[in-house]
């Protein structure tokens, strides 16, 4: 709380592929001594990968046919990882009822995240609905900024960075799995 019983503003920290909650903790330290709370999201590295192929829908087309288009668009898909992961920061963020809150985005991990939370701050409830749950005007007008911090990285066509950045991912298994995938994504996109 501030002075005259009013709530801190948040700060969504969004973490980078291989990332661990402690690394975090100074950007944490740094923001609260600033008086801001801070909101740790870290995507799983196999959402990450995932995100490079399945971003957010396009919903052009769904605008000039509201209701069938949103409800088809919302009963044909399953939501992504990182998907349920905006979702629930978004709805975290409602909760706190902050006046207002910024993303700080670090590498293609958090850029990855902060691309569904724009995609669901830019739905509205009255148009959309998809994320029934969320009050996205009321959201939008508290978003007073975005840091891009190590982002976002260019990933070439034969994702040669991709697969740099997945030896930090902590499990072997989890790498090799990850590696496989990201691959695969290869061949699709020289193809």
């Amino acid at each position: 709380m501030m002075p005259g019983g009013r709530q801190r503003p948040v700060v969504i920290l969004t973490g980078w592929l291989g990332c661990h909650p402690r690394n975090l903790r100074r950007y944490s330290e740094l923001y609260d001594k600033l008086g801001w709370n801070s909101v740790a999201r870290i995507p799983s590295p196999n959402s990450v990968v995932a995100a490079m192929t399945e971003g957010p829908p396009d919903v052009t087309q769904a605008q000039t046919d509201k209701d069938a288009a949103f409800t088809s668009l919302r009963e044909s898909r399953k939501m992504s990882e990182i998907e349920k992961l905006a979702l629930d920061t978004l709805e975290q963020l409602q909760i706190l009822k902050c006046p207002y809150f910024m993303v700080h985005n670090f590498s293609n991990g958090g850029c990855f995240l902060w691309e569904w939370i724009k995609f669901i701050l830019r739905q509205k409830p009255a148009a959309s609905p998809l994320y029934p749950t969320i009050d996205s005007e009321n959201l939008q007008k508290n978003l007073v900024g975005v840091v891009f911090d190590s982002s976002p990285c260019h990933y070439d066509a034969k994702v040669h960075t991709l697969l740099t950045a997945l030896n930090y991912v902590s499990s072997k298994s989890m790498r090799e799995k990850l590696i496989v995938k990201a691959t695969s994504l290869n061949r699709q996109s020289v193809e």
